[in-house]
């Protein structure tokens, strides 16, 4: 399942296919990237498998993914974009 979603989400709505991703087995980042001060910064994205940002937590750099969610974690039900320091 695909998911353009680039703000962020406490609680995915009941009433959209966003909801705990529907056993979705793979997240992808297409943020960018930029630089300050000599540093490459991103926006990190960490999805959670609770909603309000609670629970079980996974981060996403830019321009990467998780290919399998483990069935351990369960499913996503809400997410968080951050400022990270890639380099």
């Amino acid at each position: 399942m695909a998911s353009f979603v680039a703000q962020d989400m406490p609680r995915y709505p009941e009433t959209t296919a966003y909801v705990g991703f529907n056993g979705g087995g793979s997240v992808w980042n297409g943020a960018g990237t930029w630089r300050r001060n000599g540093e490459v910064w991103g926006r990190c994205v960490t999805v959670y498998n609770g909603t309000e940002y609670r629970g079980r937590s996974r981060t996403v750099r830019p321009g990467q993914g998780i290919a399998r969610i483990p069935a351990s974690f369960g499913n996503i039900h809400s997410h968080r974009f951050h400022p990270c320091r890639l380099s």
